[in-house]
């Protein structure tokens, strides 16, 4: 089977690391819908991220999974499970991050945000992971701006940036909308000392010794 790969124009950084932010006219042909890529480009997409991982899977063994939100395309938008300043700017701080629990992995790009003081991943992420709610566990509750309410847990997961693996508490979305995966404070920031070059759109972490 032939597939089409759907690329654009060359960019400054060799990495993936802004492949989302400079791919955005491409994406907006997919909004709600998950897309696989890698350095050849676009090679899979669709509504359901366990369908999407086996489609890519046919094609590559290395790609990574992004939700393409159809509110980020024209809109300023809160987001809704953390404060922090509306912005302008058109660059967003994703780095590329492997996930993992036990036997179970995904690559992704996840928002760097500061301003959220634990990581959080989504219901569908957390799925493709083998995440499971144990019998009678509290599903801890938390309010986004304009009293939109998610509930969550707390996992701790492998979180693997630039080849240094680290364990951290994660957050689930268990209940409420929320397609988001950011990475937080707790640990990470411990663990790492992180530049953000926003001129240069580019964010490095150190490792601590």
């Amino acid at each position: 089977m032939q597939h089409k790969f759907e690329t654009m124009k060359a960019v400054n950084n060799p990495d993936l690391n802004n492949w989302v932010n400079h791919n955005k006219a491409l994406l907006s042909q997919y909004k709600g819908e998950w897309i696989a890529y890698n350095e050849k480009g676009l090679i899979a997409h669709d509504e359901t991220l366990a369908t999407l991982c086996n489609k890519a899977k046919e094609i590559d063994n290395d790609f990574l999974v992004y939700f393409v939100d159809p509110y980020q395309f024209g809109t300023v938008r809160f987001r809704a499970v953390h404060f922090r300043a509306v912005s302008f700017q058109e660059w967003t701080p994703f780095i590329p991050i492997k996930l993992s629990f036990g036997q179970n992995s995904v690559d992704l790009p996840m928002l760097v945000d500061s301003g959220a003081d634990a990581s959080l991943i989504s219901t569908d992420m957390g799925k493709q992971l083998n995440l499971q709610l144990a019998e009678g566990e509290t599903i801890q509750e938390a309010r986004g701006i304009g009293g939109g309410k998610i509930g969550f847990v707390w996992r701790n997961l492998q979180i693997t940036i630039d080849n240094q693996t680290i364990t951290a508490p994660v957050a689930w979305i268990v209940e409420g909308e929320n397609q988001e995966n950011i990475l937080g404070r707790q640990v990470v920031f411990d663990e790492f000392d992180i530049e953000f070059k926003q001129a240069d759109e580019q964010i490095i972490f150190r490792k601590r010794s």
